[in-house]
């Protein structure tokens, strides 16, 4: 070591990790690697458990490292003399060192420890988040994107949001270095930038409150904000309380371990803040990292970033070892000079480096790999917005990205768009999505290829939230589902892998899919119907003309028109002044005396019945009364047969097969089915109805039951013999599509919602859906739905008549009231009856005790006046005499 000067003048803050190995080539044992860990602050505790956490995975995973072992050595370096520090490194490499990983705990001796390991040609791995562009050596590795790198990535953000003036406030924990290229590079931009430092290290947290109030006093409402992570809930807090925190302010913070920081309080507030994480965030997560198992759970949140980095570059160096093993490569060691003194020092760095460049996989701070300088270059980093559900992702940044594309950004407390279109995927479906009558020879493109529901309803939310959009149909043309390995397909994948901000499609809403991405509110209502073809004409019956009441009726009828008849040839037979009693006593002709018995009865009641008279009718009021409420029932039963027999000679009835999905289920001449990977089908498999669980194992089991997609469920159902199961607002509008050969039977089913789909966690979604909830206020929902439904139908209203609109037969319970009228006048008839008796009777005894006193006044007997055997009796009404 012949320049002990270049090594630290300044207490060491944080750890220096330095990976030792020891290498026998004969042994047929695993080879083992001693990871050292040194660090300089006792109470690093996050470090030290970050290693001991990562060594531990690492080990576990048996396809990372087979052949390699490594263990964990730890040694502190505390505020030594210059010469004290170096003869402590001395002993560290002196056993063997392989590569050595440095954590921002020496970022101030950073120049130090690479003139160090570049002189004993020593891999070091920078494992924190911090930048080395200016100090880097060739044997220096950086977990961390450079400085330009991250500076590329700010500039286009701020080029994106559009900022021209704006202030950048930093502190004294990541410092103004970080900063330099940024101000070098924004030199070719027309910006104007005021910078502010806030001195918390040196003057407490009382200090953010003034630099603020500078901030606010000079009237700039956009700021980035170059804080540590740590602080950055204390920065909003004082920015609250000076009304810094609402739709007027934008910030954006550039500590990469920012969307690590506690500011859930602030994600209700409105405000305009974005974030950067490394990787790219999990769309399933509300993490911005797509963390392992229960690596999660024990990460310090804190300082997540610095283990994640730690964790991924203990992975990256053994990956490297294990891959020299493979090669049959040897770790070579050689005798140097340290501090004054001989040591065995590893020769073979320079290979290494080359094994550790060569390194690629996925890592938790997203893909590791490495450029030809050992940056990780290739990385991307997610852009990160606040919104109500707190930090969602908004957009994914590369350094190919040009231009940045962000799905949306807030403004004035709603989601704008900026100038790149947004992706809409959607799938072919009448009359939904549909591809315009001679669109190739036309030269049509894009959306103008296509029209539709879907397509109207996509061009007034354009023009009503001002964005531009670029269509494109799903590849694998089908809706979404998940398989048997939890994977999803369709429109469902497309907003998984990011290739689709929109799937503006007839997309079912259900609790599956809600799992995997989000949906609007539902703009149109729907269930299952039943599609068939349309069966011929039902021939009429020879007894057609009994259809429009029930048996039950006709039966009930028949019985009250016998009933009617014997009532009234009962009166005839009993009242006195009726045919029979009125001929006996010689008022009207023998003739006369069976006009209303039981036959004559039944035929003045039919001739009622049928709007005929007949040459004789009822004398006796008893009589009168029966036929008059006769008369009142056959005048409402005519009325209403012949109305009900109108409607059936008018409605054209179909000779349908089934008329439900019970009827459907129970025969077995008709296969029926539903389209693959479609919401019907995934009701039907999940369903616990024993009805709906008996037609799924019946599709399950049937081949050819399920169809690629409707268009071939439909030739199918014209084909004959085949019935599709399918959303009901399709089949209404292929009802009404010439030839006019199709129609729907039974009620709809599985009453659900269609609703736009998003990637899960949009920050964007509410907007959308208060945007359609707007529309269907407006009726322009309904009247699109008109417009493709009800005013292009090419069917008449006669043909597209289903089995729910054939009239039903009139039943007992429209008639009962009638039937009781008639059964109280009959009633009523044989009660008048008896009244009439008794009051011939009275009038007859008054008639005799008259005579008796006429004949006792002229001193005869009055005895009655007999005729042979019977007794004469006088007439009450003539005095002629009759018999009995």
């Amino acid at each position: 070591m012949d320049k002990p000067s270049r090594l630290s003048y300044h207490r060491c803050t944080l750890c220096v990790i330095l990976a030792i190995t020891s290498w026998t080539t004969v042994s047929s044992s695993p080879k083992e690697i001693n990871i050292g860990v040194v660090y300089c602050d006792r109470n690093a505790t996050i470090v030290r458990h970050s290693v001991s956490k990562a060594l531990e995975y690492v080990n576990k995973d048996n396809q990372t490292l087979k052949d390699v072992t490594l263990f964990g050595l730890q040694k502190y370096f505390d505020s030594y003399p210059l010469l004290k520090r170096a003869i402590s490194a001395c002993d560290l490499v002196s056993d063997n060192v392989a590569a050595i990983m440095v954590s921002d705990s020496c970022k101030s001796h950073l120049k130090d420890i690479f003139y160090i390991t570049h002189h004993l040609e020593i891999p070091t791995i920078i494992a924190d988040h911090f930048f080395i562009d200016d100090i880097a050596t060739p044997y220096t590795i950086s977990m961390f994107p450079s400085q330009r790198l991250f500076t590329h990535a700010l500039m286009d953000v701020l080029t994106y949001y559009d900022w021209k003036d704006f202030v950048i406030v930093y502190d004294d924990i990541l410092g103004f270095r970080d900063l330099e290229y940024f101000f070098m590079a924004s030199g070719r931009e027309s910006w104007k930038i005021k910078v502010k430092k806030i001195s918390i290290r040196a003057l407490g947290e009382s200090v953010i409150m003034d630099v603020l109030q500078d901030v606010r006093s000079s009237g700039i409402r956009q700021i980035v904000a170059h804080c540590h992570h740590s602080i950055i809930p204390l920065v909003l807090r004082y920015a609250m309380r000076l009304a810094m925190v609402n739709i007027r302010y934008s910030w954006v913070f550039t500590d990469l371990q920012a969307s690590f920081a506690n500011i859930e309080e602030f994600q209700y507030s409105q405000v305009n803040l974005t974030m950067f994480a490394l990787g790219q965030a999990s769309l399933h997560n509300t993490a911005p990292y797509s963390i392992h198992g229960d690596w999660l759970t024990s990460l310090n949140k804190e300082n997540g970033l610095q283990e994640m980095l730690v964790y991924d570059a203990i992975r990256a160096l053994a990956q490297a070892l294990e891959n020299m093993v493979k090669d049959g490569r040897t770790i070579r060691t050689q005798t140097k000079m340290c501090s004054g003194k001989e040591i065995e020092v590893v020769d073979n760095g320079a290979k290494i480096m080359k094994y550790f460049k060569e390194v690629q996989f996925e890592g938790l701070t997203g893909v590791v790999n490495f450029t030809r300088n050992a940056t990780r270059d290739d990385i991307e980093l997610t852009i990160l917005g606040l919104n109500d559900k707190g930090l969602q992702p908004m957009g994914i940044w590369t350094k190919d990205t040009d231009p940045l594309r962000l799905i949306a950004s807030r403004r004035n407390g709603t989601f704008v768009f900026g100038s790149q279109p947004l992706r809409v995927t959607t799938i072919i479906e009448e009359p939904f999505i549909m591809e315009r009558h001679n669109a190739d020879e036309k030269g049509l493109t894009g959306a103008d290829r296509y029209e539709g529901y879907c397509i109207d309803m996509l061009y007034a939310l354009s023009e009503m939230m001002d964005f531009k959009f670029e269509l494109e149909l799903v590849k694998d043309g089908k809706f979404g589902s998940m398989d048997e390995n939890g994977e999803w397909n369709g429109l469902v994948r497309e907003l998984q892998d990011n290739k689709a901000d929109l799937a503006v499609a007839p997309l079912t809403i259900s609790s599956e899919r809600e799992q995997a991405i989000d949906f609007t509110k539902p703009y149109m209502t729907l269930g299952i119907s039943v599609l068939i073809k349309k069966p011929g004409e039902a021939k009429p019956g020879y007894f057609a003309f009994l259809q429009p009441l029930s048996n039950i009726v006709w039966v009930s009828v028949i019985a009250t028109y016998l009933s009617i008849s014997f009532i009234l040839f009962t009166i005839n037979r009993t009242s006195p002044y009726e045919w029979k009693r009125l001929s006996d006593r010689g008022i009207v002709a023998k003739a006369d005396a069976g006009n209303l018995d039981y036959l004559n009865s039944l035929w003045w009641c039919f001739g009622s019945f049928m709007q005929q008279g007949v040459d004789y009718s009822p004398k006796s009021t008893a009589a009168r009364v029966v036929g008059g409420t006769w008369w009142l029932f056959t005048l409402f039963l005519v009325t209403s047969y012949t109305a009900n027999m109108a409607a059936f000679l008018t409605i054209t009835r179909l000779d349908t097969p089934v008329r439900s999905v019970e009827d459907l289920v129970s025969q077995s001449k008709i296969m029926y089915g539903t389209v693959v990977n479609s919401q019907p089908l995934s009701f039907f498999s999940s369903s616990k109805n024993f009805l709906y669980n008996r037609m799924f194992s019946y599709m399950d089991s049937t081949p050819g039951a399920i169809v690629q997609n409707t268009s071939d469920g439909v030739a199918r159902v014209r084909a004959g013999g085949y019935a599709l199961l399918w959303d009901s607002t399709v089949n209404e509008y292929l009802v009404q599509k010439q030839p006019c050969d199709l129609m729907t039977v039974g009620s709809t089913f599985d009453l659900k919602g269609y609703g736009i789909g998003l990637p899960m966690g949009a920050p964007y979604r509410d907007d959308f859906t208060i945007a359609v909830l707007k529309l269907r206020e407006k009726g322009f929902l309904e009247n699109i739905q008109k417009k493709w439904w009800t005013d292009r139908g090419e069917c008449p209203k006669t043909e597209m008549v289903g089995t729910s609109d054939i009239p039903t037969q009139l039943g007992f319970d429209q008639f009962s009231g009638m039937f009781c009228v008639v059964g109280a006048g009959a009633g009523l008839g044989l009660l008048t009856s008896l009244i009439e008796n008794l009051v011939y009777l009275r009038k007859n005894q008054i008639k005799q005790r008259k005579k008796r006193r006429a004949a006792q006044k002229q001193g005869l007997p009055y005895n009655g006046v007999r005729y042979g055997s019977r007794l004469a009796e006088f007439d009450p009404v003539d005095d002629r005499v009759s018999t009995v």
